[in-house]
């Protein structure tokens, strides 16, 4: 019998100890630190909770950054396939917003021996344009494209 009370009072005990030492480790981290009880890690694992909680955001602003790049670059092509913007306008726009990226000067630099990032980017559209644009519109797309590209950059690369 005195077993079996022994055994009840530990199992009372034991769980409210540890509930009281767990609610002093998240009221009072620094004093379970000082006594050596912090077997989480608490600080540490709230900073690097903070640290991630961070770097999700960042990731999440840089993807809408993306997202918007993608998105404009897209719109672009389709105003220039479409007539509704030059060539050379919309190079100049394309450049603005997409010249600040390395890779994409890398890419350029790879696709196009045209002179200068504008050019390149100019001649990019025309090239994108002319495989995304439908096979009946194709000669005139071309023609106007070319006329276009000429006009503003000099002859177009090959």
């Amino acid at each position: 019998m005195a077993r079996l009370r022994q055994v009840r009072l530990t199992a009372v005990v034991l769980p409210f100890a540890f509930l009281v030492l767990a609610g002093t480790a998240f009221a009072r981290p620094k004093l379970v630190e000082s006594l050596g009880l912090d077997v989480w890690k608490m600080r540490q694992l709230v900073a690097e909770m903070e640290s991630s909680k961070e770097l999700s955001s960042s990731l999440d602003r840089q993807s809408h950054n993306i997202q918007d790049v993608i998105t404009f670059n897209q719109l672009v092509l389709d105003d220039v396939i479409a007539g509704r913007i030059e060539l050379t306008e919309a190079a100049k726009q394309k450049w603005e917003v997409n010249g600040v990226n390395d890779f994409f000067q890398t890419y350029l630099t790879r696709v196009s021996s045209a002179p200068g990032y504008e050019a390149k980017t100019a001649h990019d559209l025309l090239v994108q344009a002319r495989d995304l644009c439908a096979k009946s519109d194709l000669p005139a797309v071309s023609s106007r494209l070319r006329q276009q590209y000429e006009a503003g950059y000099g002859p177009l690369p090959e």
